[in-house]
């Protein structure tokens, strides 16, 4: 049996749609060992369903070296419904700066963005070692934007994108202004 202990105000985040992300400190006898019941939360529009995220001392998606999560915390929250969030990991023979970050699918399910000691290439043929990540953002379309700093001291902006829409949204986006022989012209009153 599980009940929320308390709710994190700081990462309570609501969208357009009305759903809500937000983090909790959970209490039980089924947490996992280490977790301390830190997770991360969706709730729906319309109230009825609360959806996991993410729970601190179960596997860290995407990784197979036993990674397990530790103090999962949201970052944004897209009118989607997707989660960026980021963790710290508890990994064998790794050490304490050891982070992830992560951005749901469209259907909720966790997909590892990046994450301490896996390497970046510039095109500059020299591998970028990523330490640790600062910020990030999610926009409605799936793409996520954050600060990495790299263990030899440079940082970047980086972005990755998540999801794509439909390629035939996209051509009827793209031909909708030529359809219609118009474009739209903002005027400035004042």
């Amino acid at each position: 049996f599980v009940t929320f202990d308390s709710v994190s105000g700081a990462g309570m985040l609501l969208n357009d749609p009305g759903q809500i992300t937000f983090g909790a400190r959970l209490r039980g006898t089924n947490l996992p060992a280490g977790g301390y019941g830190e997770s991360i939360w969706v709730r729906s529009a319309d109230g009825e369903r609360l959806t996991l995220v993410a729970l601190g001392g179960t596997r860290a998606p995407g990784t197979d070296d036993g990674s397990v999560l530790s103090f999962p915390y949201t970052y944004d929250f897209n009118d989607a419904g997707q989660v960026l969030f980021n963790a710290g990991l508890d990994t064998p023979g790794f050490g304490d700066r050891n982070y992830g970050l992560w951005v749901t699918d469209p259907q909720g399910r966790p997909q590892l963005v990046g994450r301490s000691g896996m390497s970046v290439d510039f095109g500059d043929g020299v591998p970028h070692v990523l330490d640790l990540f600062m910020g990030g953002s999610l926009s409605d379309t799936g793409q996520v934007v954050y600060r990495a700093l790299f263990t030899d001291g440079t940082t970047a902006i980086m972005t990755a994108q998540t999801s794509v829409p439909e390629p035939s949204a996209l051509v009827l986006l793209a031909l909708l202004p030529f359809a219609t022989g118009r474009r739209r012209v903002r005027r400035r009153f004042g």
